[in-house]
C-alpha cells in the first residue's frame, strides 16, 4: 500500500504536473522511480535478471529524450548503491560485498548503455555540429538560479503570480528575474508531500538508510537549485 501511495504522489504529485508542456523532460523523468525500484531490486537479488531488467530501465530512459537528467540520474543511482550498501558504516567487512554490489550496477548501467548505441551513437555525431557544444561558463548556468522566497511555491503554486495575470509578489520581493522565469517557479509539491516530509524528518533517527539517502539529497539539490544565492553551486 505504501508502494502504490507513493507511486500515485509521484505520477500525480506538483513535480510531474508542473512539466506537462515540457515533453523530453516529463518522459525523462517519469523512468527515476522504475530506475531505483530496479536498482535496489538488483542490490537485494544479484541475479543476471535483475541486471537485465536494470539495464533495459536505463536504456529506455537514455532513449525517453533529455540525457542531462539522465547524467544526473546516474549519480544519483551510483550514490544510492553506496548509501544502501553501507558504505558510510566505515566497517573494513563490508567493503568486499559493496565492491560487488558496485560492478553489478555498473554493469548494468553500461548494458544499458550499449542498449541504446542505436540512438547515442548518432547523438554524439550531431553533438558536434550544435551550438551548445561548446557547453557554458558559470555565469550563464547560473541565469535561471532558484531565490530562497522561490520555497514558498512549493505550498503556495501561484504565491509568485502565473502566467495568465502576471500578478504576485513578485513586485515585494524586487528581484528583477522572477519576471521571464515564471515557468520555474511553476513547480509544486503540494500539501501531502511536506506533510509525509516532516513525518519522516520526525522519525529520522529510526529511518533506514533509503529514507536518510533521500532526505540528504533533497536538502543538497535544495541549496544547488538557488545558484547564485547560495556559494555550494558556483564551489562545485
Amino acid at each position: 500500500q505504501s508502494c502504490s501511495f507513493a507511486g500515485l504522489s509521484f505520477t500525480f504529485g506538483g513535480v510531474m504536473i508542473s512539466m506537462n508542456n515540457l515533453y523530453p523532460l516529463l518522459w525523462t523523468c517519469a523512468w527515476i522511480p522504475w530506475l531505483f525500484w530496479a536498482c535496489h531490486r538488483l542490490l537485494q537479488y544479484p541475479h543476471f535478471k535483475n541486471i537485465a531488467l536494470f539495464a533495459g530501465c536505463y536504456a529506455l530512459q537514455i532513449l525517453s529524450g533529455h540525457l542531462e537528467m539522465v547524467y544526473f540520474s546516474s549519480l544519483l543511482l551510483l550514490a544510492y548503491t553506496l548509501s544502501i550498501s553501507g558504505i558510510f558504516s566505515f566497517q573494513r567487512s563490508a567493503f568486499l560485498p559493496l565492491l560487488k554490489k558496485l560492478i553489478w550496477v555498473c554493469l548494468a548501467l553500461g548494458l544499458g548503455i550499449c542498449l541504446a548505441l542505436v540512438q547515442l551513437l548518432p547523438m554524439i555525431e550531431l553533438l558536434q555540429h550544435s551550438i551548445r557544444q561548446s557547453g557554458m561558463n558559470v555565469a550563464e548556468a547560473q541565469v535561471w538560479s532558484f531565490h530562497p522566497f522561490g520555497c514558498l511555491n512549493f505550498v503556495l503554486s501561484e504565491v509568485f503570480g502565473n502566467f495568465f495575470d502576471g500578478i504576485g509578489l513578485a513586485p515585494l520581493i524586487a528581484e528583477p528575474r522572477y519576471g521571464r522565469t515564471l515557468l520555474f517557479f511553476s513547480t509544486y509539491l503540494g500539501i501531502s508531500v511536506l506533510f509525509f516530509a516532516v513525518m519522516a524528518l520526525m522519525e529520522w533517527k529510526r529511518c533506514n538508510s533509503a529514507l536518510r539517502y533521500w532526505g540528504i539529497i533533497a536538502f543538497i539539490t535544495l541549496l544547488l537549485s538557488f545558484g547564485s544565492y547560495f556559494f555550494l553551486h558556483q564551489f562545485l
